[in-house]
């Protein structure tokens, strides 16, 4: 534990992690050491012993690292994980729950041997090799699988920004066409003030022509009309 001292939640949690990876590989030295075994029958069981406390160990703590996580992602502020970094770190639970089931079932299977046949040698044990590369190629999956899901999810999210950039877009349109209405609004008007100002110093200074006046007041307003 000296190790963790003064080491972050997040970066405890990798710490771990290594430490469990290699304890599966720990784990396969001891099968192929107790498959080796047999024939010396004491040995061969207390090796088989250490495998089963390894293997519980090793269940124990995987568990501990899906408890701890699920930690982090109920976190806030600072330290809080990235939805990204949660799946890469789902996905490294995930392998070393396969690579559990796996080692369990080579080891059920050989415990069925020896029930069966008793200590012979053994040859139908799923080699090694053949487990690293199945849980490679598992591994490989799911990551696949997660940059896919992250492709669609960038997409949705570039479609969104594209539609929120058209509607500002029509948006500042409408806007502009709002400003030029306003405008000619304001253009006629002033020309309507203007209009009343001077038809108001006719009236005073020729009453008499008050008609013309009118006349007149119907041609401006008809070419104001249909000046607009």
């Amino acid at each position: 534990m000296g190790v963790l001292e003064g080491v972050s939640m997040t970066e405890r949690w990798l710490l771990q992690y290594d430490e469990a990876r290699s304890q599966t590989d720990n784990i396969a030295v001891l099968i192929r050491r107790r498959d080796r075994a047999a024939a010396d029958p004491v040995l061969k069981s207390k090796l088989s012993l250490e495998v089963r406390q390894e293997m519980y160990r090793f269940s124990t703590k995987v568990r501990d690292l899906e408890d701890r996580l699920e930690e982090h992602a109920r976190m806030k502020g600072e330290g809080k994980l990235t939805v990204r970094e949660l799946q890469r770190r789902r996905g490294l639970i995930e392998t070393l729950k396969n690579k559990n089931r796996q080692l369990e079932e080579i080891n059920t299977a050989e415990q069925q041997r020896t029930i069966t046949f008793g200590n012979i040698e053994p040859s139908a044990i799923i080699p090694v090799n053949d487990l690293e590369e199945n849980i490679l190629e598992r591994q490989s999956q799911i990551i696949l699988t997660q940059d896919e899901q992250l492709s669609q999810l960038d997409s949705s999210v570039s479609r969104i920004k594209n539609l929120g950039y058209v509607i500002n877009t029509e948006l500042e349109e409408q806007q502009r066409l709002l400003d030029d209405i306003d405008q000619h609004v304001d253009r006629t008007s002033s020309n309507l003030s203007i209009v009343q100002s001077r038809l108001k110093e006719v009236l005073k200074s020729h009453p008499h022509t008050c008609t013309c006046v009118m006349v007149l007041l119907l041609i401006v307003l008809i070419a104001l009309i249909w000046i607009s």
